[in-house]
């Protein structure tokens, strides 16, 4: 797979968008989208300054030329990961189990917009 094919998903996933909202931002058909992910086609050159701006990326980062900064939740998930990864069998399921309940409650729901779990008031 491309680097620019990675970097369309990556992207849009980043930006909370599923292919079909953002070929709708673009003016394309969603199996476009399915197209440049799958590394089928690459986006034409015309649509290439449009593609950046909807994910707020620019043209070097697109094409894999230079990587952007992670995000807050890239960074948290990571460390989620590894600080997982750190403890035993036993803390491990405990861990899991905790956060099923967190879920289970349904008194927190992620903001799609910062990616953080928040509290319902």
């Amino acid at each position: 797979m491309s680097k620019i094919s990675e970097n369309i998903r990556k992207y849009r996933k980043r930006k909370g968008l599923k292919q079909s909202e953002l070929a709708t931002l673009l003016g394309k058909a969603p199996a476009v989208i399915s197209h440049w992910e799958n590394d089928v086609h690459s986006p034409d050159i015309d649509i290439i300054e449009l593609l950046c701006v909807v994910l707020d990326i620019d043209p070097d980062t697109l094409y894999g030329w230079k990587e952007s900064e992670p995000t807050s939740e890239e960074i948290r998930e990571t460390t989620l990961i590894d600080m997982f990864y750190l403890l035993n069998e036993e803390a491990q399921e405990m861990l899991l189990t905790h956060a099923e309940g967190l879920v289970a409650t349904g008194k927190y729901k992620k903001d799609s917009s910062s990616g953080v779990l928040e509290k319902d008031a």
